[in-house]
């Protein structure tokens, strides 16, 4: 039995042996055919709807603010925004101005002056104001200005 087991066990190791070279020759070839077939051609989205659509919004050009009113107001008196400023996308299109804060010559928030139901504000003190405005378009472009005005006694 002891003479059985002995030939038994050379043959095994050698068969062992012989599977392990023969696994790893046959595996490097086999995952490199297995990776030559996964390589895949590059696709082009450039020319999808989707990439026209976000390369449009993307290139088109944010809301404009400006002042279109006087930039001088006595004290006390009633200031409407839409007098004072107006915003405009790209298409010239007429925007919605919202007023974010209001600071004065120190940079103190004084946006307690501001009665957003109304859009005016009224300042009581002579001094510089400036206002922090925000516009935004259709497509979610958004302009952010500060546009300051003077408020003296005449």
């Amino acid at each position: 039995m002891n003479k059985v087991f002995r030939e038994l066990s050379g043959w095994l190791v050698a068969a062992l042996v012989f599977a392990a070279v023969a696994a790893i020759l046959t595996g490097g070839s086999l995952l490199e055919n297995v990776g030559r077939r996964m390589e895949v051609q590059e696709e082009d989205f450039s020319s999808m709807a989707d990439s026209k659509a976000v390369a449009a919004v993307c290139e088109r050009k944010e809301p404009i603010i400006r002042c279109i009113g006087e930039k001088i107001w006595s004290a006390g008196e009633n200031i409407s925004i839409s007098q004072v400023f107006e915003a405009e996308d790209a298409e010239g299109r007429e925007l919605e101005i919202t007023v974010i804060d209001i600071t004065d010559q120190e940079g103190n928030s004084v946006i307690n002056c501001y009665r957003e139901d109304m859009q005016q504000a009224v300042f009581w003190e002579k001094g510089i104001y400036t206002f922090l405005l925000k516009a935004i378009d259709k497509e979610r472009k958004t302009c952010t200005e500060k546009m300051p005005i003077l408020i003296d006694q005449r």
